[in-house]
């Protein structure tokens, strides 16, 4: 991704009313399914890691978050999120 564009991705994608509707989407489609807060979630390409840390606000506790970018990656880890995080180039998830 060029770099001039993923800096404003990260920059708009808190509070952009496009990303803001997917994430409540999402949330929406978990709540009506009766997802179990302990169930594993997985968001492939979790960007800055807003969706991770709303699923933690409600209380689900075994969230986990790859992307291939080493900037949202490292995004994730300065906001704190619990759940792994890491290369989704180099996952270190066993097989299963």
């Amino acid at each position: 991704m060029d770099a001039s564009y993923e800096s404003k991705y990260h920059d708009i994608e808190q509070d952009y009313f496009w990303f803001k509707g997917r994430r409540d989407m999402i949330l929406r489609l978990i709540n009506k399914l009766h997802v179990n807060k302990d169930s594993k979630i997985l968001e492939i390409g979790c960007s800055g890691g807003h969706f991770i840390k709303m699923l933690e606000s409600q209380g689900f506790s075994n969230v986990y978050c790859i992307d291939v970018s080493k900037k949202a990656i490292d995004l994730c880890i300065q906001r704190g999120i619990k759940g792994f995080v890491m290369d989704a180039k180099k996952t270190s998830f066993k097989n299963n």
